[in-house]
């Protein structure tokens, strides 16, 4: 009977620390989770769920990746120049360089974009 007892905690406490667990990875990730949802509700491919860094979010495919960065040459100063590996340059005027990171998130099927600056720098 004590071993049962025992074993009941066991498994309540495992319980309990996966779960606590669980939520601290998702309270993490809340701003992501928050960003797949409006992707979902909106016509727009991507979505902008950090202000500093600037980061965007798309699904994993080149049409959501080709609106985005259509958007960030129509909206601001810079253009893109080149690209090598998961990295995108971009130049203003000034010559001055913006990188824009690229990074595969939620099992694939998201790209999240982290710029080093922000793209609303206005010359």
């Amino acid at each position: 009977m004590k071993k049962e007892a025992n074993k009941s905690k066991n498994v309540g406490t495992i319980a309990f620390l996966t779960t606590a667990l669980a939520g601290r990875v998702l309270w993490a990730k809340r701003g992501l989770l928050k960003g797949i949802v409006r992707l979902k509700c909106q016509k727009k491919k991507f979505v902008k769920i950090k202000e500093k860094p600037a980061t965007f979010l798309t699904k994993a495919d080149e049409n959501s990746k080709e609106e985005l960065f259509c958007y960030l040459t129509e909206n601001s100063a810079w253009r893109l120049v080149d690209h090598i590996a998961n990295g995108y340059f971009w130049l203003n005027e000034r010559e001055e360089v913006l990188l824009l990171t690229q990074n595969t998130v939620m099992m694939k099927k998201y790209w999240s974009w982290q710029a080093s600056r922000s793209f609303e720098d206005k010359l």
